[in-house]
């Protein structure tokens, strides 16, 4: 019988102990929202945005949340070929809100795909980003810019 509490309460640890450990340190997605924003008869492009409610917070009245927005340029098979993603880390305080980090990677998965520019900066409560992404195959060229802004009370667009 002993033998079977203790099983039993290892389980138990094993089980608690890496979701508590992810929520005491990490970044529990808040929320996401993905919409196709571009469709033609060879691409498609889904933005999807996710903010992360960091659990940190400056000091008693500021508050701290990341967000990223992620361009997902789809070929018409559906397969991802090339990713850009804006990331922004934001303050807030009720009466103001400001960019404190804006960032930006991209990824390719197709050998016809590349970007030719990327870049993400911050100004004031928004993360700015745009990039290029070209495909030699068939010919084409997407360019966007993008942004994420923060609003005083936390509300990240």
């Amino acid at each position: 019988m002993k033998k079977y509490f203790l099983i039993l309460a290892a389980a138990v640890v094993m089980v608690l102990l890496p979701s508590a450990a992810y929520a005491e340190g990490g970044q529990g997605a808040e929320y996401s929202k993905t919409e196709t924003i571009y469709v033609d008869e060879e691409i498609i492009i889904e933005e999807r945005l996710t903010v992360y409610d960091d659990g940190s917070s400056v000091s008693r009245a500021t508050q701290t949340k990341s967000a990223s927005k992620d361009f997902l340029i789809k070929n018409s098979d559906g397969n991802v070929v090339a990713t850009y993603t804006l990331n922004g880390t934001f303050s807030y305080n009720g009466s103001s809100a400001t960019c404190t980090k804006a960032s930006y990677s991209t990824s390719v998965s197709n050998i016809f795909w590349s970007f030719s520019s990327a870049s993400a900066t911050k100004s004031g409560s928004s993360a700015k980003g745009a990039f290029t992404a070209k495909c030699v195959f068939p010919s084409k060229t997407i360019s966007k810019n993008v942004t994420l802004t923060c609003s005083k009370n936390g509300t990240i667009s």
